[in-house]
């Protein structure tokens, strides 16, 4: 099974909670404390070593802005895990 470094989800976790910050179609993040979310659930989401589980976690997290992009995570096709390992040359 394929893991993520420690590294590598910090990388994609900062990533992924700066894009929501400066690209979220809505400023008002639709009335979410989007730095409260996150910081609520920075740890557990860091120690994740499996890629679907970290990916889980990660749409969970932006789930919380409710939007229709970012629900349904069953209905959406999960990326495969070398797409989050491949973004570091591996």
């Amino acid at each position: 099974m394929t893991r993520l470094s420690c590294h590598n989800r910090e990388v994609i976790f900062r990533k992924v909670c700066r894009l929501v910050e400066t690209k979220h179609f809505n400023p008002k993040l639709n009335g979410v404390d989007w730095g409260s979310v996150v910081e609520a659930r920075r740890d557990r989401i860091l120690q994740i070593e499996s890629p679907e589980e970290f990916e889980k976690e990660i749409h969970d997290l932006v789930s919380q802005l409710k939007t229709s992009q970012s629900e349904n995570p069953r209905e959406r096709t999960s990326l495969p895990s070398f797409c989050l390992t491949g973004v570091f040359g591996r």
